[in-house]
């Protein structure tokens, strides 16, 4: 899967700042921090995971728990990103 195709997937790129930010989040975070549908946010995680943009370490055995951080590929897109959306608000 290409990386240009991430613009396609609705949520992506939320997800990839808000882990920016943050710097890790569980599904559960992840789903109320974009306004996409839960499996919206499942098709963005999945694709963002076979790009290599996030992690995903699960926790215990029961409750399970995952949390998803950013690779360093996905942190530069963030740092990226988020200078394009300055430049593009703050001219």
């Amino acid at each position: 899967m290409a990386l240009t195709s991430l613009h396609r997937t609705r949520g992506s790129l939320e997800l990839i700042v808000y882990l920016y930010r943050k710097g890790e989040a569980t599904t559960t975070e992840l789903i109320r921090c974009t306004p996409a549908c839960q499996e919206t946010v499942y098709k963005a995680l999945d694709q963002l995971l076979s790009l290599g943009m996030v992690r995903k370490e699960e926790e215990g055995v029961f409750p399970r728990r995952i949390n998803f951080s950013l690779t360093e590929k996905g942190k530069k897109l963030a740092e990226s990103s988020i200078l394009e959306w300055d430049r593009i608000v703050n001219p």
